[in-house]
C-alpha cells in the first residue's frame, strides 16, 4: 500500500503526483468554484430558479462577501484569482425571458 510510506517522508520532500491526477484536480476545482451561486455561474441560475431574482441576489451578494473575506484573510490563493474574473464579469443577473 502506497498510502503509509507517503505519509512517513518528511514535509519537505516532495510527493510525486500523476499528471492526470493533477488535471483531474484542477478540474473538481474548477467544478466547485462554478457551482458557487453567483449571478451567470451554474450555482447562480439554479440560486435564481429556487428562490427567484430576489432571493439569488441575496446570495450572490454574501457568496461574494465571504469569497473577498476568503481572498483577503489569505484562506485562498485560488479565490484571488477566481473572484476577480467572476466580479468583473459574472456578477450581473442573467438575462430575463420574454415569458417571465
Amino acid at each position: 500500500c502506497v498510502a503509509p510510506k507517503v505519509m512517513t517522508l518528511p514535509l519537505s520532500q516532495p510527493v510525486p503526483l500523476h499528471p492526470l491526477f493533477v488535471v483531474g484536480f484542477q478540474g473538481a476545482i474548477c467544478s466547485a468554484l462554478n457551482a458557487l451561486p453567483i449571478g451567470r455561474l451554474d450555482g447562480g441560475r439554479a440560486a435564481t430558479a429556487l428562490l427567484g431574482r430576489g432571493g439569488a441576489a441575496g446570495v450572490t451578494l454574501a457568496c461574494l462577501a465571504i469569497s473577498a473575506l476568503l481572498s483577503l484573510g489569505g484562506a485562498s490563493v485560488v479565490q484571488i484569482f477566481f473572484g476577480l474574473p467572476v466580479v468583473l464579469f459574472q456578477r450581473q443577473p442573467e438575462v430575463r425571458i420574454r415569458d417571465e
